[in-house]
């Protein structure tokens, strides 16, 4: 919802400055803010894919495997995945730390508020990933049992 929410808030700002710029009132500030919350909603919209199975894939050769071989593939995978958001989480502070002097132009804004939607999306992300990890260890074992 907030990733919605914040897609329809970055349209109708960028609609307001053209608007604006148009009969002579430009909003400067607009497109820093515009960015802002667009960077929110990307990360936060790719959550929202992946808890949902949404993002991309290629299922054509996984799709002949056995079901064991599948579900050993899927959870190495997603082990992968959330080594790497880790990683991102790790590199995505210390870069929002870097950048908390560097300001907006114009705005008394610091610019690690973009910067931190990385890794608090990674966060989520890494808790879907861990969610995931642990239903297919529940659906694992009992398929290798048998």
């Amino acid at each position: 919802m907030i990733a919605m929410v914040a897609l329809l808030a970055t349209t109708l700002l960028i609609f307001l400055s053209s608007i604006m710029r148009t009969i002579g009132r430009p909003l400067n500030w607009s497109l820093e803010i515009s960015m802002f919350i667009f960077a929110w909603c990307v990360f936060l919209s790719a959550d929202v894919a992946f808890r949902e199975n949404r993002m991309m894939n290629l299922d054509l050769f996984t799709n002949m495997l056995p079901r064991k071989v599948r579900l050993c593939l899927s959870l190495f995978c997603h082990l992968l995945i959330l080594f790497f958001l880790w990683v991102v989480v790790i590199y995505g502070f210390d870069l929002t730390w870097r950048t908390r002097l560097r300001m907006f132009h114009g705005i008394d804004f610091s610019y690690a508020w973009v910067t931190l939607s990385l890794p608090a999306a990674a966060v989520f992300m890494s808790v879907t990933a861990a969610v995931k990890i642990y239903g297919m260890i529940g659906a694992l074992i009992p398929a290798l049992k048998k």
